[in-house]
């Protein structure tokens, strides 16, 4: 149920077929990745590694599956479910990082998979900041670190 309100949270017409496929295969590895509390007063389940997992599981089964599914789209939807679950921030290095493996654009579709996914848990104080820092990444806090990306780079290439 998770992974169809994640689906039903994702804005409509995004023009980008993957990232919905990505919204229904996120967390497809966390059956694999799922440990017991370690701490006496910890009653939560734990899932390290599932992003990755989940990303495993796609490219090894669902990809060769799908007949229809080109190689840009696979590498999208890799992109999309390895990091839906990355940590971010309103810094430029977090924009960096992700400029080295995926277009601004798919950036921006990430940090709107990694909102849906947000508003499909129980909104805490702490999900609550994920989705405030994804949304201003998604939108114009976003392009400013990117233009500011592009300075730095264009800034290197002169030097």
């Amino acid at each position: 149920m998770h992974s169809l309100h994640v689906v039903a949270n994702l804005p409509r017409n995004l023009g980008d077929d993957m990232l919905y496929l990505a919204a229904l295969f996120h967390d497809i590895g966390k059956p694999d990745c799922q440990c017991k509390p370690t701490k006496p007063n910890d009653t939560s389940m734990h899932y390290y590694g599932h992003p990755e997992r989940s990303m495993e599981i796609v490219r090894d089964i669902i990809i060769p599956k799908l007949n229809c599914i080109n190689a840009t789209d696979a590498k999208r939807l890799l992109y999309y479910v390895e990091y839906h679950d990355d940590r971010v921030s309103r810094k430029l290095k977090h924009v960096n990082r992700h400029m080295k493996i995926a277009s601004f654009e798919e950036f921006q579709k990430l940090m709107l998979l990694q909102v849906a996914d947000a508003k499909a848990h129980i909104i805490l104080p702490i999900i609550q900041e994920r989705i405030d820092i994804c949304s201003d990444l998604a939108g114009v806090k976003g392009l400013e670190l990117y233009q500011m990306y592009l300075k730095q780079n264009t800034r290197r290439k002169n030097n």
